[in-house]
């Protein structure tokens, strides 16, 4: 769940060491999510709610 939210531009990945098994995934699908224009990264199209 928490991958799909970061993959959608809806959250950003926070590491707690020592939590940090999937840290590169997750600034992976950040990083992706932000170059596509994503979620909270677009332009506020395709924010839930807005038309």
């Amino acid at each position: 769940m928490n991958l799909e939210l970061v993959r959608a531009g809806w959250a950003e990945p926070y590491t707690v060491p020592p939590n940090v098994r999937y840290a590169s995934l997750y600034l992976q699908a950040a990083r992706e999510a932000r170059a596509r224009g994503l979620g909270m990264w677009g332009g506020g199209a395709s924010r839930p709610g807005r038309k």
